[in-house]
């Protein structure tokens, strides 16, 4: 958590070709430690004990995700999910 927030608050002294070489690296590592369970889990597959499913017999849910870095981006972020429920999101 230290070296990321150390990489965020320097990010801006970073040259960009030295921080896709950094974000290469990072991804590298994780694709070697996490590659039985990615892209798909097999567990993910099976339902976990209990469930009773989706509501309203829904087959699926989806959830939006966005990276917001700046105090500019977290002013946009009631406008864009204005935009999202306008949408049906």
């Amino acid at each position: 958590m230290l070296l990321n927030k150390t990489y965020y608050a320097f990010k801006f002294l970073i040259p960009r070709s030295l921080q896709l070489r950094i974000r290469r690296h990072i991804i590298n590592r994780k694709q070697q430690q996490y590659k039985d369970v990615w892209p798909v889990d097999k567990n993910a597959g099976k339902p976990p004990a209990g469930w009773t499913g989706w509501p309203d017999g829904k087959k699926f849910a989806l959830v939006l995700t966005h990276d917001v870095e700046t105090a500019e981006g977290l002013d946009r972020c009631r406008k864009l999910a204005e935009i999202e429920e306008r949408y049906g999101f």
